[in-house]
């Protein structure tokens, strides 16, 4: 005859799937999702001449790798011919395999803000390299990420911290006509045959100082968000292109 409960053993299975289901309450998801980190030091990334790449890696960084759920980190620099340049950093994982009782959220945070002090080394860096220059190859740093896509989930989140002013033997973009579509289109072609455009399919671009030194020009600016639209979504295949949202801090 099956012997009955007792309160007994009635409490010990009770606390025994209380504890089950505490631990796991505890232990969040994983995270995925792949992302990658670009960052300016050509001359126009600091505060007097257009905008001040330090603060924004500092003001970005933590918030973007929080928000978009990444876990692996890929990092590019953005300098003259960011595809060859000497300053680099290997890929960072925020989320990592761990054995025993880890505090997930803490190590989690812990490394976000090393990855913060990784791309504050970065832009330091390409600042430093006197043998390359003080170019600004955009291009060249989003097919470095492009090439360098970590392993994950779902859509690649890149946050470049830049002014999008490309510059360097081909000149700069700043000085470049972008008034019309035809005269756009034909910057965009000259860019794809001195170096190829990045493949940033499946990627979504989180940009930190775009256009500061046409902020003041709304003409210029309209021709410059066209020019970023065209290059980017249309024949890069991007998803999208957002500015970080200073309302996220």
């Amino acid at each position: 005859m099956r012997r009955p409960f007792t309160r007994t053993a009635l409490a010990l299975v009770t606390l025994g799937a209380l504890l089950t289901e505490t631990a796991c309450i505890r232990e969040p998801a994983r995270l995925s999702a792949p992302c990658g980190i670009a960052v300016d030091g050509s001359g126009s990334g600091n505060q007097k001449n257009g905008f001040a790449a330090e603060q924004e890696v500092q003001r970005t960084v933590v918030t973007f790798l929080r928000d978009k759920g990444c876990r692996r980190i890929s990092f590019a620099p953005i300098g003259t011919a960011s595809e060859g340049h000497r300053c680099t950093h290997g890929v960072v994982d925020v989320d990592p395999d761990a054995g025993g009782t880890v505090d997930r959220e803490k190590l989690r945070d812990q490394r976000r803000v090393a990855v913060r002090g990784q791309a504050a080394k970065l832009l330091e860096c390409i600042r430093k390299d006197t043998v390359s220059g003080r170019g600004s190859d955009v291009l060249g740093g989003l097919k470095v990420l492009a090439k360098n896509r970590p392993a994950g989930d779902g859509t690649y989140h890149l946050l470049v911290i830049s002014d999008f002013i490309v510059s360097g033997p081909e000149g700069s973009l700043g000085r470049k006509d972008l008034s019309t579509p035809a005269k756009r289109t034909a910057v965009i072609r000259d860019y794809a045959n001195d170096q190829g455009l990045p493949d940033l399919s499946g990627a979504e671009i989180t940009t930190a100082g775009y256009g500061k030194l046409f902020s003041a020009d709304a003409a210029r600016m309209d021709d410059f968000d066209a020019f970023w639209n065209e290059l980017l979504i249309t024949e890069a295949k991007c998803v999208a292109v957002r500015p970080f949202d200073k309302g996220d801090q």
